[in-house]
């Protein structure tokens, strides 16, 4: 035995490792085949101690064992190891955002208390709210203060999904239409949502709410209540998405309403 040569454990200790580690690292082809003395031990000279302090080197800037093996195996190591160590430090900066986010979210709920105010906290990359309301407010004040009392909670969850790219257009165009198809009936618009409104506060057996529900049937008033639920099918967005929109509209209005207000929503929307 060379007077150099240390058995695994003496070069483990020598590196902060442990023996298993090193015999991990031969099994994956980071380290030649050791030596073996009389007893059958391994024994690691000087320049396997070399390649072995680069293995733990490389493991601290957090690289996988086979990103290190394509470093050491290279003959151009340096200009291989700036590449993977660049590629490397934009994940860890996309993770750093990642991070900083999580840690946002987590300050904002304890801020909040709640998992549903959060939810309603959060600002959505694009508001519908504001287009109806920045469209109908010249034109209507009580039009557009009742139509964001029923709409805002339901087009507030409605910006929060993920709308293809044109959803910011559709929304401007859908609310020019939606002006033209109101202003005509702009009163009698405002009364009957003012009633939907009412609705959640009546129990169901009340004499005016029943009385509001009969007439709301014999109405033809409901036709036009339900143009504000539709959505146009326009270019500038896809078909199948304005669908969608409607549907889910229409759910989330029912979801949020109460008896008499889903009974309200049932006979608007039935085609009769």
């Amino acid at each position: 035995m060379k007077q150099a040569d240390l058995t695994i454990g003496e070069a483990a200790q020598l590196l902060g490792i442990t023996p298993k580690a090193i015999r991990h690292y031969q099994q994956l082809g980071l380290l030649p085949k050791p030596l073996r003395s009389e007893h059958g031990y391994r024994l690691y000279a000087p320049q396997d101690l070399r390649l072995l302090q680069s293995v733990v080197r490389l493991q601290h800037f957090g690289l996988s064992l086979k990103q290190i093996k394509t470093v050491l195996e290279s003959d151009e190591s340096d200009t291989v190891l700036r590449g993977v160590l660049q590629r490397r430090q934009t994940d860890i900066e996309a993770e750093v955002t990642r991070l900083q986010e999580y840690k946002h979210r987590i300050e904002n709920y304890f801020e909040v208390g709640s998992v549903s105010e959060l939810e309603s906290s959060n600002p959505t990359r694009y508001s519908s709210v504001s287009v109806i309301y920045e469209t109908l407010k010249p034109i209507s004040n009580g039009l557009t203060d009742v139509m964001t009392t029923v709409e805002e909670p339901v087009l507030r969850q409605l910006d929060a999904f993920q709308w293809s790219s044109g959803y910011e257009i559709y929304w401007h165009r859908t609310a020019s239409a939606l002006t033209k198809t109101v202003l005509p009936i702009e009163f009698q618009l405002i009364g009957w949502l003012e009633r939907y409104i009412m609705l959640s506060t009546l129990q169901p057996n009340d004499l005016q709410a029943q009385a509001w529900l009969a007439e709301l049937e014999r109405n033809t008033i409901r036709f036009a209540l339900r143009q504000c639920l539709k959505f146009p099918v326009l270019d500038c967005f896809p078909a199948v998405e304005s669908v969608r929109l409607e549907r889910l509209m229409c759910s989330l209005l029912y979801e949020h309403g109460s008896l008499l207000q889903k009974q309200f929503l049932v006979m608007l929307l039935n085609n009769k």
